[in-house]
């Protein structure tokens, strides 16, 4: 009788808990045992601005005292985004200048020795959707947080680094592409991204820089890795670490393209809301079937229950090789391919490190592989 590990990669339609933050100065528009739905407001939050300074002298080309016969607007007034805030007309010879405000504000103050003005940003209030169909569990107005029991399929990944985050999931790149910053689409802000076989780190630096929330690929080199402080290098580790963006990697390191059962997993969530654990190597695919909500109702979960802020285990069990069951191989030259296991040898082999084994034979969609049982792993 011969053992394999076998790890979880995929649990579809788990009920768990999530939660939502509400961030700021806001309030809970939810209460425990509501049923929400997606497009649901679950909060409001008011965010302060802050200020910005322009320094009109040297933008309009006058001096600090005359800049304030250029200003369109008095001083306490309010101003909107797109409005002018200066013009200096032009003449034959000279172009006229008109300075627009980037958002609103308020204009505070003028400098008359620097020819600076203050704009106070105004607070801006943000609408919380419930993002996922489910029932309220907790809510806490003083840490802002709403729990909410609800229905996902769950990808746990080989390692990765950075806090949880959420967003909507976009793939832009085929199973083995290698993602270097120039795919990194503009304009992706609050985006999972799910890449192809190897995400370099200029990459992962692109996406810091477009604020991008989570990226999903195949592999990653080691020195990145490191490189991004090292994350989660097993299930059950402590070790966590947040560069702004949050990583997960699929099947290990090198260029690794992500395994077509989670692949096709992510595809069919494409556009819509998930959230994204680096550190825990963890991505949840919240389920977007208004008839999830009679599972959701039914089920009953524990007060400690393993969801995004709890230990996660190491998905790894021990069982018998059998005929038909899939696996990965997870050691070189065919690291990542996946298939079905069609035949087991009855004698062993001497395999080039000098070791015997019952080799098996992986039935892959391109070609027959034969391997010895610990280089692979049951899914």
């Amino acid at each position: 009788m011969q053992f394999v590990y076998k790890r979880v990669r995929i649990e579809k339609d788990k009920i768990i808990r999530i939660e939502r933050s509400i961030f700021g100065s806001g309030k809970i528009l939810v209460q425990v045992g509501q049923e929400v739905s997606p497009a649901e407001l679950i909060g409001k939050t008011i965010t302060t601005g802050g200020y910005k300074k322009i320094n009109l002298a040297i933008t309009l080309s006058v001096h600090p005292k005359r800049v304030k016969a250029f200003l369109q607007k008095s001083l306490g007034q309010r101003i909107y985004k797109g409005e002018v805030l200066a013009r200096k007309k032009g003449s034959l010879f000279v172009k006229e200048k008109i300075i627009l405000a980037s958002s609103d504000a308020l204009v505070d103050s003028l400098d008359e020795q620097t020819g600076e003005v203050k704009l106070s940003l105004l607070p801006k209030t943000s609408e919380i959707p419930a993002a996922v169909y489910g029932v309220v569990e907790e809510v806490d107005p003083i840490k802002g947080k709403v729990v909410i029991k609800t229905k996902a399929d769950l990808i746990f990944g080989i390692c990765g680094s950075g806090r949880q985050r959420e967003g909507m999931l976009q793939i832009f790149d085929e199973r083995g592409g290698l993602l270097n910053k120039n795919q990194i689409p503009t304009g992706s802000f609050n985006h999972i991204l799910v890449g192809g076989g190897l995400v370099y780190k200029e990459a992962i630096a692109k996406a810091i820089s477009e604020n991008v929330s989570g990226i999903i690929a195949g592999g990653i080199n080691v020195s990145d890795f490191r490189g991004i402080g090292g994350g989660r290098l097993q299930f059950n580790g402590q070790r966590s670490s947040d560069i702004g963006t949050s990583i997960v990697i699929t099947e290990g390191f090198g260029s690794l393209s992500i395994g077509e059962d989670i692949y096709n997993v992510l595809k069919g969530h494409e556009h819509k809301f998930a959230l994204i654990d680096g550190n825990k190597g963890l991505v949840i695919l919240p389920a977007f079937d208004e008839a999830s909500l009679s599972t959701i109702k039914k089920t009953q979960l524990p007060k400690v229950e393993i969801s995004l802020h709890s230990p996660i285990s190491s998905k790894l069990e021990s069982i018998e090789l059998k005929l038909g069951q899939t696996a990965r191989i997870i050691a070189p030259p065919y690291m990542a391919e996946q298939g079905k296991i069609i035949a087991i040898d009855k004698t062993q082999t001497e395999l080039p490190s000098g070791l015997k084994s019952f080799l098996i034979t992986l039935e892959t969609p391109t070609r027959k592989i034969k391997v010895p049982p610990f280089n692979i792993e049951v899914i």
